[in-house]
């Protein structure tokens, strides 16, 4: 768990110290789809993210070219802990650092509709578990099973509205087909280690973001609108 709250620390230090003028912050409910929420499978449970964005407008301010890194967290479904309540489950975290371009569609000065798509690596971690283990004899013994990160590629796609310096998106987030490798440490001493089966990272995710920067719609319509002044005025031979 350490080890995955350094990688984004270290992310949101260097992104927000370097782009400090365009960086948008913002919170998730996640939501794992398919593989990740399937009990047999990833098991996951409802979760929540949070990060940040850095944006650069490359066209008039509706084309930005756009740099992140977001930390997710996802316990296990409820169900699967009360059926087995021998066992102390770990926990899913990921942290995709990805890159991609945001579009803008301005509809007035204060809204804006909005889609992104992005790509990356995702370093995914599972906390530690722990449980009581029977052997081939009956003998009980007690278990600590520990995680080491693995990378994945990563993408996501969204929509959304933009409110003047706030947005709110929908997307579908894929961190990648994560395959952590394992150590069991047992209560008599002995140890033994694997790799886990690789699980499917895919959430929806509704997200709320709060820009420390406003994406200038007036200063486009005004620009607009002194350019047809300007023609407007040739047109009917306005005097110097």
């Amino acid at each position: 768990m350490r080890k995955i709250f350094i990688v984004f620390i270290l992310n949101v230090l260097l992104i927000g110290r370097l782009f400090a003028q365009g960086l948008e912050v913002h919170g998730a409910l996640s939501a794992p789809i398919s593989d990740f929420g399937n009990k047999s499978l990833g098991g996951a449970a409802t979760g929540f993210g949070f990060g940040l964005k850095y944006m650069i407008p490359l066209n008039a301010n509706t084309v930005y070219f756009n740099l992140g890194s977001d930390f997710y967290y996802h316990d296990i479904n409820q169900n699967l802990k009360d059926a087995n309540s021998n066992l102390t489950y770990y926990k899913y975290m990921n942290v995709p650092i990805t890159t991609g371009f945001t579009f803008h569609l301005p509809v007035n000065n204060k809204i804006s509709l909005f889609g992104e798509t992005n790509i990356g690596l995702n370093v995914g971690m599972r906390t530690k578990a722990s449980g009581i283990v029977n052997d081939d004899s009956g003998n009980e013994y007690t278990l600590d099973e520990t995680y080491s990160p693995a990378v994945a590629l990563s993408y996501k796609i969204g929509a959304g509205i933009i409110f003047d310096f706030i947005s709110i998106g929908a997307y579908y987030n894929n961190m990648g087909s994560v395959k952590n490798k394992f150590t069991d440490a047992y209560s008599d001493g002995s140890t033994s280690t694997g790799t886990c089966d690789a699980v499917k990272i895919s959430t929806f995710d509704i997200v709320l973001g709060f820009r420390l920067f406003k994406s200038d719609n007036k200063h486009q319509k005004s620009t607009e609108s002194t350019i047809q002044d300007s023609n407007s005025s040739s047109g009917h031979g306005g005097r110097r």
